[in-house]
């Protein structure tokens, strides 16, 4: 196993990157939560399934005031002491350290070459309803697929064993389609943004609307009648969005499936995603979505956009 420790925005994991095998970050979080050197010493042994071991220094010689958050870093401190050379590691005797050099190759116990990966996301959109077919604003109606968005549905390409979707029924329905085997969690504010008394109605329906072409003319960033703030649903989406990222890398997953809305995509993607783009840019088809790493999550929160895909069956290669 190798240990890559420093600080933060120090490279570790760009580092990481160029090397094969199997990587988990944020070690120190994981020891934060550790009550006793029996918990630290479980940990570690669970961290010998790694080729890799990321973890951030903290505290750089300063003493923090909080009881808990030194306890925290001293927890973060032994469990690096262990895994550096006080415990047998994948591959290593206790109490050796290794040197990488030019051509030299990390294998996994099992003799399996890997390419190091971060955990994956994919951000996906539900499939086509008939509100969609004819351009109307369905916001947290809930509507369900058409028939014609259930026949383009194919299986996906994955088998996560959990995807987060959304109360509405759509999500779920395509979700069963795409991963049939996948519990489906609901994640209540990954919905649609609200529209208010826009719902149900297309553009043409309001042309003379003088209360949604006030809205049109704000940039449909101005709040809906009865309905949310472009802003506000951002902020609920992120947070949302976010927490789902965070509890993720701290168990450990190597893969997150979340299953929503166009809306969702736009405003997790404006926010977080690289290349940068306008919210507008990043509403995939009915039943796409993003593929993206997270590698740099932890230190910079962002997202690295690796691929598109479509799941229905036109689309399948």
């Amino acid at each position: 196993m190798m240990f890559i420790t420093g600080p933060l925005y120090s490279g570790k994991r760009t580092f990481a990157r160029t090397l094969p095998g199997r990587c988990i970050a944020d070690a120190q979080q994981l020891a934060a939560g550790c009550k006793d050197n029996a918990e630290l010493e479980k940990l570690a042994d669970k961290l010998s399934a790694y080729d890799i071991v990321l973890s951030t220094e903290v505290g750089g010689g300063v003493v923090p005031v909080d009881p808990a958050e030194r306890a925290a870093r001293e927890n973060a401190g032994r469990l690096a002491c262990m895994r550096a050379g006080g415990r047998r590691t994948a591959g290593l005797p206790a109490g050796r350290a290794r040197r990488l050099r030019g051509a030299d190759v990390l294998r996994h116990p099992d003799g399996i070459e890997r390419r190091i990966t971060s955990m994956l996301i994919y951000l996906l959109r539900h499939g086509l309803t008939e509100y969609n077919a004819q351009k109307r604003y369905q916001g947290q109606r809930d509507i369900p697929l058409s028939a014609e968005g259930l026949r383009q549905l194919r299986r996906a390409d994955i088998d996560p064993k959990v995807v987060y979707i959304t109360p509405l029924q759509r999500t779920a329905q395509t979700a069963r389609v795409l991963f049939p085997e996948a519990e489906l969690v609901v994640v209540k504010d990954l919905q649609e943004m609200c529209f208010g008394s826009f719902e149900g109605k297309n553009y043409v329906e309001m042309e003379h609307d003088a209360d949604y072409q006030a809205w049109v003319q704000a940039n449909c960033e101005s709040k809906c009648p009865d309905g949310e703030r472009k802003d506000d649903f951002s902020n609920r989406i992120c947070n949302a969005f976010s927490a789902l990222v965070d509890k993720a890398l701290a168990d450990g997953e190597e893969l997150l499936v979340i299953l929503a809305h166009g809306g969702t995509q736009m405003a997790a993607m404006e926010r977080y995603a690289l290349p940068h783009a306008d919210y507008y840019h990043w509403c995939a088809p009915n039943a796409g979505g993003y593929v993206l790493d997270a590698g740099d999550w932890a230190e910079q929160r962002v997202l690295h956009l690796l691929k598109t895909v479509q799941y229905t069956k036109e689309d399948a290669r």
